[in-house]
């Protein structure tokens, strides 16, 4: 659903406590998640899509254990990188997958430093269509 309005009468419709996956547009994402965050406990995995920004709603899902990244938008600059390096160090469990997806290797080092912070805030951790810094896997 695109309009706010269908989105909204499409949210109204569904279960949400019973949502274990959340793959929509960044503008339909960043809703439900700031819209409906007490409503999403069972959330587990999360694609976002290359335009979504709030990276800090993820910190409202409590069984977050997979999240994957599309970072092939202009927009994801440093200071998306950031805000995203920070939501992963203020997530409340590790992840199961942290994936990236086409994520520019001068963000990368942040990123993978983030990720890999204090005992490791993901088991597996992918890159996907991105090409790595010599330092970040030196």
């Amino acid at each position: 659903p695109a309009p706010p309005c269908e989105l909204r009468r499409f949210l109204a419709d569904v279960a949400l406590g019973s949502v274990r996956s959340v793959a929509l547009p960044a503008g339909s994402t960043a809703t439900l998640l700031t819209e409906h965050p007490s409503e999403l406990v069972a959330v587990e995995t999360v694609a976002l899509a290359s335009d979504f920004k709030d990276f800090q709603a993820l910190l409202n899902l409590p069984r977050l254990r997979h999240l994957s990244i599309d970072a092939t938008s202009d927009d994801f600059d440093e200071t998306a990188s950031a805000n995203l390096a920070k939501a992963l160090m203020d997530l409340q469990k590790p992840l199961c997958s942290l994936r990236f997806e086409a994520l520019e290797s001068s963000l990368a080092t942040m990123l993978l430093d983030s990720a890999l912070e204090i005992g490791g805030l993901a088991q597996q951790l992918t890159f996907h269509r991105c090409a790595l810094p010599d330092v970040a896997v030196g």
